[in-house]
């Protein structure tokens, strides 16, 4: 009887065949699992982000505060509308932290456009209030739209208004709806209202 040694030519393609399919099929396990992990990072990086701009925009309403000498309206939420999206812009004095620093600034938040009129997001101006430095921050890209209502009940039982302008009076609470685009959509964590209490509004 002869002894044979090695693979007959018929058992070595099969064996690259075998081979070669298990590869296959660890390199798309592989690629599965690796974009399953960037989905699970930047679904992360978008709640901490959402989460961090709730945070700033709730810091800066709570230490609202009104100027002392009463001469100007430190505090200006105007009601407005672009196509079909509310357009808001609310300016405040605040003694909360800001890029700027410790001290009082003015914040006026807005939806930035183009000149075109095309959302590039939602931004914030901030200008010292006794000094020379200003900052243009840009808050949110996906934001196109900018809904606020004020809190008050000064001239009748509380409920929400479409505007507020007054230097000497803060309203009781301020309540932010932040919106996408048409057929675009926001991280889940900016979808709800950001509502804020303001010490000593009314």
């Amino acid at each position: 009887m002869t002894r044979r040694n090695g693979f007959t030519l018929l058992e070595l393609t099969v064996a690259l065949a075998v081979g070669g399919a298990a590869i296959a099929v660890g390199y798309a396990t592989l690629a599965t699992l690796v974009d399953h992990r960037r989905s699970v990072e930047q679904a992360t990086m978008d709640t901490q982000h959402a989460f961090a701009l709730r945070a700033t925009l709730s810091d800066w309403l709570a230490g609202a505060r009104v100027d002392v000498q009463g001469s100007t309206a430190t505090f200006r939420g105007l009601d407005g509308r672009h196509e079909t999206l509310a357009d808001d812009e609310l300016s405040f004095l605040t003694s909360a932290s800001t890029p700027l620093g410790d001290g009082d600034a003015l914040v006026r938040v807005f939806v930035a456009r183009n000149a075109n009129g095309v959302p590039r997001g939602l931004a914030a101006e901030l200008s010292e209030w006794h000094g020379a430095r200003h900052a243009t921050v840009m808050l949110d890209s996906t934001i196109a739209g900018l809904d606020i209502r004020y809190r008050s009940g000064v001239f009748t039982a509380p409920k929400w208004l479409d505007s507020w302008v007054s230097g000497t009076v803060l309203p009781g609470g301020v309540r932010i709806s932040l919106l996408a685009a048409p057929h675009d959509s926001l991280a889940a964590l900016l979808r709800e209202p950001i509502v804020v209490a303001i010490a000593g509004g009314r």
